[in-house]
């Protein structure tokens, strides 16, 4: 598919007008079809500010991916809103690892620690710390995933760790508006050591952070012995 993608991408970019309107077309067509196309095509007919209203959440699973993927690569995700800020995010979005699933808000547990996704999902959704900052507030809001499911089946953020710097990150809310972010930094800190301040805390610019486990796994504490943190900005 990005094969497809980076030969019709260089159509493009070498055309204008209506010849770069029918190859923008033929590009979206051959990377997922109809559903891609309708969005790409409402992309192109709205002004920049109307531009901004849309969003992933007409998109099945699949296409969602692949669309993320063709708009980080065109450059076009910067048309997505920047400035509001998410009341309640429900879906991420992470092109380069196929993620594509549910956020559960949650807060702390009764030992003080940020709580994990519930329920039958808990290994396939992430949490999002509710009681902190929101993706596209100024400060670091943070996501959680877990790496897998204590017994060696991959969860989630299984390949957080491959994700690289420039990587983009979606992130939705409930009315489908979403956040553009990229990855800036990773870093591994052992468990219990992570600094609350870079990690939950106040910044002059919004940033969301994603967490999952890594290191060897220790038996008697039934975890992991480091947290993997992927810092990201908001892409302007």
């Amino acid at each position: 598919m990005l094969r497809e993608y980076d030969k019709f991408n260089n159509l493009i970019m070498q055309t204008t007008g209506p010849q770069k309107f029918v190859a923008g077309c033929t590009l979206v067509l051959a990377m997922g079809g109809v559903a891609l196309a309708i969005v790409y095509l409402s992309l192109l007919l709205t002004s920049p500010r109307e531009s901004e209203a849309q969003d992933l959440s007409a998109l099945t699973v699949s296409n969602r991916v692949a669309f993320a993927k063709m708009l980080e690569r065109s450059g076009t995700a910067t048309r997505f809103p920047v400035s509001a800020v998410l009341v309640d995010p429900v879906q991420i979005v992470i092109p380069a690892l196929g993620v594509d699933t549910k956020i559960q808000a949650v807060g702390l547990t009764a030992s003080g620690k940020m709580g994990t996704p519930k329920g039958d999902r808990k290994y396939k959704d992430v949490a999002w710390y509710k009681d902190g900052f929101k993706p596209g507030e100024k400060g670091a809001a943070v996501i959680a995933g877990h790496l897998d499911n204590g017994y060696g089946l991959a969860a989630v953020f299984k390949e957080l760790q491959s994700l690289k710097l420039g990587d983009s990150i979606f992130v939705s809310d409930a009315d489908g508006k979403t956040l553009h972010f990229k990855v800036s930094k990773k870093v591994l800190y052992p468990a219990g050591n992570e600094p609350v301040s870079d990690v939950f805390g106040e910044s002059d610019e919004p940033r969301l952070n994603l967490i999952t486990c890594d290191g060897d796994w220790i038996e008697n504490e039934r975890g992991y012995s480091q947290r993997l943190v992927v810092y990201t900005e908001l892409v302007r």
